[in-house]
Formats: structure tokens, C-alpha cells, sequence
């Protein structure tokens, strides 16, 4: 099983604390039968530099990926790429994808419209870096939540769409969740784990069984394939 969107990496946004909640959070992964987690530490322009980013990722990374193969988990590089126009004037996001491959983790604004011009960026961004964004917990963004049609464009663009485990147990998301799902809008299902207690990645194997008993038409399968096949590494 494959998770696309945790925090993990300690110590770099507001995800684990330090090792040992990192370590602790490996232990839980391990027991609901993760061997692959890309971790996707939140950038953002307003908070840090994409060279104090990289430098600072490199070395937890350089940490924890021993420790992780001990637990028979592959960790990945990746990030939370907040989508604004400066991120535009970068000459590359080679480094802000998922490691090896084209695809890269996008949080879009949380507006209650995304206006042309935030549906214009994503075009761009999509055009001259020629990535594929996966748009992070899609469901919890209040344009979807107005309107699914909001999701439906996305997908048009060539976007793919990403889930929260933890949106299938939340009064707020659960309606939103099921047309997502129902309309086969979503490719891709991560925990989005931020620690061992209020956002754990054992919420991940919870949400599988939830679509599972939800959904009879394979969704489970598809999801859970396509996540796999994203973090094949590329030589």
C-alpha cells in the first residue's frame, strides 16, 4: 500500500514533531501495510526559500530513509506545493515533485471560487513545467464543497484529484466525499498524516474499508493501483 501525502518528515512544517514521532508514526504505517509514503512537507514562497527548503528535506530525508527500510518502507521526496504566481517565475519543479517522476502534490487556495485566473495558473503550470498536479485533498476545498463542477475542471485540465482518508469521517467533507467518489473523480487516497494521534496514517486503512463497504464497482482497486503505479521509481 502507498501513501502520497504525508508529513512525516519531522521538524520541517507542521507535521511530526521531531524523530521519535516520525519513528513512531513508521511503526503504525507498518502495521497497516504501507511500504511506500512520499513525503510532502508544505512549501510555501512566504515561509522559507526553495534552496533552504531542498537543503533542510535532504537531510531529514538522509535520516529517516535508513530507519524507514527497517521497517520495510520506502520513503520518497516530495512536498505540498502551495500554487501561487511566483512559483510561475521558477525555471524548474523538478525538485518539488514526487520523487523521479512528473508528478507533484498542488494546494490550491481555499476560496470560496477559484477565479480565472487561479484556473489560468494551474494551466500554466501545468503547461510549462509539463508536470501532472495531483491537487491535494480536493474535497476540503470550499469551491468543490459549493459546487462539484469545481472538481469536474480539474479533471479536464489534466489534473488528478487527491482524497483525505480522514474526509470520509468528517460531517464537514462526507457529502462532498461520496459525489468525488461516486463520479469517479478520484484517482488517489492518502492519509495526509501529520502525527500518531489526532491525524495518523492509520486513518488510511480505516478509509479503504470505508469506500470498500461504500462502493462495490472496484474503487478500492483502481485507488489503491493508482497510487502504486505514481511512486514506481523512474530510472
Amino acid at each position: 500500500m502507498t501513501d502520497i501525502h504525508t508529513h512525516l518528515l519531522y521538524d520541517i512544517d507542521d507535521g511530526a514533531e521531531n524523530i521519535e514521532t516520525s519513528i513512531a508514526m513508521l511503526e503504525i504505517m507498518k502495521c497497516i501495510g504501507i511500504t511506500s509514503a512520499v513525503c510532502t512537507p508544505h512549501f510555501d514562497y512566504t515561509n522559507i526559500s526553495p534552496d533552504e527548503f531542498f537543503a533542510i528535506r535532504k537531510e531529514r530525508m538522509s535520516k529517516l530513509a535508513p530507519i524507514a527500510n527497517d521497517y520495510g518502507i520506502t520513503i520518497l521526496s516530495g512536498c505540498e506545493l502551495r500554487l501561487t504566481p511566483r512559483v510561475l517565475n521558477l525555471e524548474s519543479v523538478d525538485n518539488f515533485c514526487i520523487e523521479n517522476t512528473r508528478y507533484v502534490l498542488v494546494e490550491l487556495p481555499f476560496s470560496n471560487e477559484w477565479e480565472k485566473t487561479c484556473i489560468d495558473m494551474l494551466t500554466n503550470f501545468i503547461d510549462y513545467f509539463n508536470v501532472t498536479p495531483i491537487i491535494a485533498h480536493v474535497e476540503r476545498y470550499p469551491a468543490v464543497i459549493k459546487n462539484i463542477r469545481a472538481a469536474e475542471k480539474l479533471v479536464e485540465l489534466g489534473a488528478i484529484l487527491q482524497l483525505d482518508a480522514s474526509s470520509l469521517f468528517e460531517k464537514l467533507y462526507i457529502k462532498t466525499t461520496k459525489k468525488l467518489i461516486k463520479k469517479e473523480l478520484i484517482s488517489v487516497v492518502s492519509s495526509d498524516c501529520h502525527n500518531t494521534h489526532s491525524r495518523s496514517p492509520e486513518i488510511l486503512a480505516d478509509a479503504y474499508s470505508e469506500i470498500s463497504g461504500l462502493f462495490k464497482n472496484g474503487a478500492v482497486e483502481y485507488i489503491k493501483n493508482f497510487s502504486d503505479n505514481i511512486c514506481k521509481i523512474k530510472n
